[in-house]
């Protein structure tokens, strides 16, 4: 059954966001044009350059907002899904709510991280008809750095990141989840219970274990850990206080 669900939150998700990714290729490969007739990447003032930097203004603003438009997309399907009136039908689907919740998260960590491949495919393309010989340059450097760092540091690495984020989402649902407990300004508590628990119980216990322990195993299990303790709160609010709109 999470597979099904799965499969209905992707075929949702990836929408409108695909046309995202095709805007960000095409503004990749106009910036790179662009900065390889201007010969630099900065504006200096004048509107002729102006406007053949256009494409690296436009490019670096989609660069960063597509992460925005994803994560307002994520927040809104769980709202809209969750937490108003088409929650009374998702619940009557015979389905555990830690699964539902988990369903919401998984997709939206895939869709942030093919987010992060068409960002990273878009700043190669454009650093490569821009300037090649940097571009080259820099690869090398970083190769150099990864192969120094090893291939099972890497992996780990990219694993904890992964875990962070799919703890982040777990967080951000169960804070949302946790506003329904209040008849107003839901948004606002919503942030509140956020914040509260990233930076005033999250982050004294992280800095407590990292000072005793800061391995890379010990940080992996630790963001392991927070992300099902938010899965869990979420599932458990849905189930026994949560009110839909």
């Amino acid at each position: 059954m999470l597979g099904k669900l799965l499969r209905h939150e992707f075929k949702a998700l990836l929408r409108f966001i695909p046309v995202l990714y095709l805007a960000l290729l095409g503004l990749a490969v106009a910036a790179g044009v662009s900065g390889r007739t201007t010969g630099n990447w900065g504006p200096n003032g004048h509107t002729l350059n102006l406007l053949k930097q256009s494409p690296i203004i436009l490019y670096s603003i989609l660069l960063f907002g597509q992460f925005v438009v994803n994560l307002g997309i994520v927040i809104q399907r769980f709202r809209d899904n969750f937490l108003k009136d088409e929650g009374y039908l998702m619940f009557t689907l015979p389905v555990p709510e830690w699964k539902l919740a988990a369903s919401k998260a998984i997709a939206a960590l895939c869709v942030f991280l093919l987010t992060g491949a068409a960002a990273v495919l878009s700043l190669l393309i454009c650093g490569f008809i821009g300037d090649s010989g940097n571009m080259q340059e820099a690869l090398s450097v970083l190769w150099v750095r990864l192969s120094a760092t090893g291939p099972d540091r890497v992996i780990f690495g990219i694993a904890t990141v992964l875990v962070g984020i799919f703890q982040q989402l777990c967080l951000i649902y169960a804070s949302m989840t946790a506003s329904q407990l209040v008849p107003r300004f839901r948004g606002l508590v919503g942030f509140g219970v956020y914040a509260v628990v990233m930076f005033v119980v999250e982050e004294p216990i992280t800095r407590a274990v990292f000072s005793l322990n800061n391995s890379p195993v010990v940080i992996f299990f630790l963001e392991a850990a927070f992300a099902a303790l938010y899965l869990w709160c979420v599932s458990w609010l849905l189930k026994h206080t949560f009110n839909l709109e």
